[in-house]
């Protein structure tokens, strides 16, 4: 019998003495696959958490904002990406502080809701197949850019949620546009936990 994800994930967090639930995921021919899947499940927990207990204001949107989302076959690929990472090497070799961030790269997962950590400010920019809308939210403030624009991420302003939208953003109403919208994908950006 396949472990259940509960087993699992008290094995991810050292809390499971049982020694047939190792057994029985070392005998798994899927052991690599099913070890990494609980991995990802208790990293994505983990961040929920953090985002939940920091930002308890934006748990009822990203809650709502399971809903939304949708996916087509011809959803554009979206990539956030750093500056950093724009300028290459030559930012490292200049970068005169210690400490080197992380570079940033992640594709939206149209159809999905996604937290990401990000260390230190960073300037995000979008690359597209084609021009998508961008709902954000952040602070108390909210708003319209599109994947042309860049983001200022600061850790200090908290948590950002951006919502992309393929398809016509119909006077600035999200959650018509979100009815409407033929593709739905949500990043919620968090300052890196120390």
């Amino acid at each position: 019998m396949p472990l259940d994800k509960l087993s699992l994930d008290e094995m991810v967090q050292g809390r499971n003495s049982n020694t047939d639930d190792w057994k029985e995921l070392v005998r798994d021919p899927e052991r690599e696959r099913v070890w990494s899947d609980a991995v990802k499940r208790r990293d994505n927990l983990d961040r929920f958490c953090y985002f939940a207990a920091k930002w308890p204001q934006y748990v009822s949107y990203y809650q709502q904002a399971k809903r939304f989302v949708k996916q087509t076959i011809n959803s554009p690929i979206v990539s956030l990406m750093s500056e950093e990472i724009l300028l290459g090497d030559l930012a490292l070799s200049l970068n005169d502080k210690d400490e080197v961030k992380e570079p940033l790269l992640i594709t939206v997962e149209w159809g999905n809701q996604q937290l990401i950590e990000i260390q230190g400010e960073q300037t995000v920019s979008f690359n597209t197949e084609s021009q998508v809308q961008i709902h954000y939210r952040y602070e108390d403030l909210e708003g319209w850019i599109t994947s042309d624009d860049k983001w200022e991420f600061s850790p200090d302003e908290g948590a950002v949620m951006l919502t992309f939208i393929h398809g016509d953003v119909i006077n600035d109403d999200l959650t018509e546009s979100l009815n409407k919208a033929k593709s739905v994908g949500y990043i919620v950006l968090l300052p890196l936990l120390k």
